[in-house]
């Protein structure tokens, strides 16, 4: 099992000076079709000088713009194995993004949704470290959703550092029940 099953978890490729609108290395998104995108992307990468909040990790950050817009990433996972997901994320306080209120996240493993809580504005991110996942599939998607449902335009959330780890390795006992104490071999 890999220690840390997340590609790009902090964001980093690719490496932007302000901002970058589009989907960052090895994540895909998905933004409602009645969203102009394009005026407006649903997803960016973005550095504090743009959105000011500070990464938890790095000097990027993802941002989602959008109710009902996700980022999301395929992950190969073992069937039965307890994982712990790891994740920072903040409702964007930048006016820049038209941020100052709170904004619902949604995550889910699969279609389990392992997560759902309000993000606050901030110019720091909220970390949450404890969260854990049993796999009930060898392949399955691992899904960043702003559910936003009020009536600001464009609610913007970020989030960095990403990591989803095994808690279980699954491999068998280092000693077995049955092993002889004394006696020769024959």
């Amino acid at each position: 099992l890999s220690l840390d099953n997340i590609l790009n978890p902090s964001f980093e490729d690719p490496v932007v000076e302000d901002y970058y609108e589009g989907d960052p290395a090895s994540w895909l998104s998905y933004v409602p079709p009645f969203y102009d995108t394009s005026i407006y992307g649903g997803i960016y990468i973005v550095t504090t000088a743009s959105c000011g909040t500070a990464p938890a990790a790095g000097t990027q950050l993802a941002l989602i713009r959008y109710s009902g817009s996700y980022l999301y990433q395929y992950v190969t996972l073992q069937e039965g194995i307890q994982y712990q997901l790891s994740f920072c994320a903040a409702a964007s306080s930048s006016a820049i993004y038209l941020g100052g209120f709170s904004i619902p996240l949604t995550v889910k493993i699969g279609g389990d949704t392992v997560y759902y809580g309000s993000q606050s504005p901030s110019t720091t991110m909220t970390c949450y470290t404890s969260i854990t996942y049993t796999s009930k599939i060898n392949y399955s998607n691992i899904t960043f959703i702003n559910s936003y449902s009020g009536t600001e335009s464009t609610p913007s959330l970020l989030l960095d550092r990403v990591i989803l780890t095994p808690l279980t390795t699954g491999s068998p006992t280092a000693s077995p029940s049955n092993t002889p104490t004394t006696g020769t071999l024959d």
